[in-house]
Order: structure tokens, then C-alpha cells, then sequence
């Protein structure tokens, strides 16, 4: 397992770890968060997740509550 950084715009820059290949040959990202409201940030990140990690797909993963708030 392979822990990276990926920066948007030169600022502040977001953990990512890359996972073992899957054996279907697609590559998934998981965004894990509570999206509360969704906005487009969060489409936005995940985007340039998908053109600079080449990713197949982002699966955003939806928390009922945000253990910060």
C-alpha cells in the first residue's frame, strides 16, 4: 500500500493511499465524508482525483454524521 498526496491548485494538499490493483482492472477512489450539504468542492475534488490519479470512478462514501461537528 502506497500513501501519497495529491494537490489541487497548489493548495492545501489531500491524503490519499493507493490500494492493491483490482482484479476487474478498474481503479476506484473512495471519498469518504458527510457531504452536508454536497457541493461542488466535493465534485471538484472528486474530478481532479479521477484525471490526476487516473481513476475509473471516485464512490463517495456518505457518513450520517461528521464526527467534527
Amino acid at each position: 500500500m502506497q500513501v501519497g498526496r495529491l494537490l489541487i491548485n497548489n493548495t492545501q494538499p489531500y491524503q490519499f493511499i493507493k490500494l492493491p490493483s483490482n482484479p476487474n482492472g478498474r481503479k476506484i477512489g473512495l471519498f469518504g465524508g458527510s457531504f452536508n450539504p454536497a457541493h461542488k468542492g466535493h465534485l471538484h475534488l472528486s474530478l481532479e482525483a479521477i484525471k490526476n490519479l487516473d481513476l475509473d470512478e471516485v464512490w463517495w462514501l456518505i457518513t450520517p454524521q461528521n464526527p467534527l461537528k
